[in-house]
């Protein structure tokens, strides 16, 4: 009985530690979805304790499991049918395109929840740091070569 359970999970570890990373990656958007979602409601003052509910989190779970056993599946055809090929010069393309799309659906909803709250998508955000930050350095380098010719 002792082989047969060591046997059992040998084989599971042999199919999920090659996909591990992909699972942790989304699993790192996820979280940041939730919490950018946990804060929104936080900061609008969603009715007393309503913001923090337990179905939300029973959410969290679901969308993690079945991220998880979407990425184990999508490993699976990479390795069975693919035969572990390189497809277009990517080995596993199946489980890289789907871990990316799960991504960027998460990117998506934080966009969503960061413009309810900024009125703003936060690539608009992000373009207007990047000019403010170009201004600066630009007042930098201003300062820089006035030193210089003083000198």
């Amino acid at each position: 009985m002792k082989t047969v359970f060591l046997s059992c999970l040998a084989s599971a570890l042999t199919i999920i530690l090659p996909v591990m990373p992909f699972i942790y990656l989304v699993g790192l958007f996820i979280i940041l979805d939730t919490l950018t979602a946990l804060l929104y409601a936080r900061v609008n003052r969603v009715k007393g304790i309503r913001w923090f509910e337990s179905n939300k989190f029973f959410n969290f779970a679901v969308k993690t499991g079945f991220y998880a056993l979407a990425i184990i599946a999508s490993y699976g055809i990479d390795q069975i049918i693919l035969d572990g090929e390189t497809v277009l010069g990517v080995k596993s393309l199946v489980t890289k395109v789907l871990t990316m799309l799960f991504i960027l659906n998460e990117m998506v909803s934080i966009d969503e929840t960061y413009e309810k709250q900024y009125k703003e998508s936060m690539l608009t955000t992000l373009r207007r740091w990047m000019r403010k930050a170009n201004g600066i350095k630009k007042d930098l380098k201003e300062i820089v070569t006035l030193d210089e010719d003083k000198e």
